[in-house]
């Protein structure tokens, strides 16, 4: 599976972002929860940036798009690598903290935010259930395969190789999908700027409020296998919980069949919500929540998983 925004697109570390300017140069506003680092923490060269994002919509301007939730997946280019791993480590640091970040050029091209499960490294392949799925592939059921798929994605770059190599002798359909997962494995060249601005929690603009109005759908993740059965489904709370906002959820399977909760109150660092709806393998649902706080309804999260 994959659901990605191409996009196209400053950043200093400390500095206390002003109000939009009638042309802003920032080309990404972050909401970050995570950081992964590719391949280790202490030599990345890699790294995976979850969370919310609000990206410039044209090269001059002010406008930005509606929060997306997702990642950025990014690798050095070899110039100025060491300044890159600064701003990761700076990331790393701010992440699930609720505090908004500014980075990137909205004159520069900055990759594409992701969605689904995300790159896995220093995975073992077992080469007998990578030609299953490949096999599944070509399955009449495009649950199946779209379930391979999701798989395939998920075994990450221990896959590599195999799809590569498979690549010349399958359907135009497999092959589709298997330039669909290799893609996602390739990161973009990380935008080097000047710096990271960290944005002052009352700075007015629209993106920036609705950022710390944007909930985090955390479990299911977008892109994961979940057991089949019942479910409970954890937002993350919303960095900005100054109206004591209720939050509302809702899922609904591959079907059509919908459930909505009531509004429920936010808990201390997460907001939980159990359907009665019952997962089923092999089934895809996907999820939403959002908040309300009685004046305005806030941006909504989403995620797509699957039984299993």
């Amino acid at each position: 599976m994959k659901r990605s925004i191409c996009l196209t697109c400053l950043v200093i570390w400390g500095m206390a972002a002003t109000t939009a300017r009638a042309s802003d140069p920032i080309g990404i506003y972050a909401l970050i929860d995570r950081v992964v680092l590719e391949p280790s923490d202490s030599q990345p060269q890699r790294i995976q940036i979850w969370g919310a994002f609000s990206v410039a919509m044209r090269q001059f301007g002010d406008q930005y798009t509606i929060p997306v939730r997702g990642y950025l997946y990014y690798s050095l280019d070899g110039q100025k690598d060491a300044i890159a791993r600064a701003e990761w480590a700076d990331m790393q640091k701010v992440a699930g903290t609720g505090q908004i970040i500014a980075f990137g050029s909205r004159y520069k091209q900055f990759g594409a935010i992701r969605r689904g499960a995300g790159p896995v490294t220093g995975r073992e392949v077992d080469e007998k259930e990578v030609a299953r799925l490949l096999t599944q592939l070509d399955d009449q059921d495009q649950n199946k395969r779209d379930a391979a798929t999701d798989e395939l994605k998920r075994i990450g770059t221990a896959a590599e190789p195999k799809l590569r190599a498979a690549l010349p002798s399958v359907s135009a359909e497999a092959r589709a999908r298997i330039e669909r997962v290799l893609g996602d494995l390739q990161p973009d060249p990380y935008p080097m700027g000047f710096g990271l601005a960290r944005i002052r929690a009352d700075q007015g603009s629209e993106h920036v409020k609705l950022l710390r109005k944007f909930p985090a759908a955390f479990s299911p993740a977008d892109g994961s296998l979940t057991d089949a059965g019942t479910i409970r489904l954890v937002a993350g709370n919303v960095a900005d919980a100054a109206g004591k906002p209720k939050y509302l959820f809702d899922i609904e399977n591959a079907a059509g069949e919908k459930e909505s909760s009531p509004a429920i109150e936010q808990g201390d660092r997460q907001t939980e919500w159990s359907p009665k709806m019952q997962i089923k393998p092999g089934e895809k649902y996907t999820w939403h929540v959002w908040v309300e706080d009685g004046k305005a309804r806030g941006p909504v999260a989403d995620s797509m998983f699957r039984g299993k």
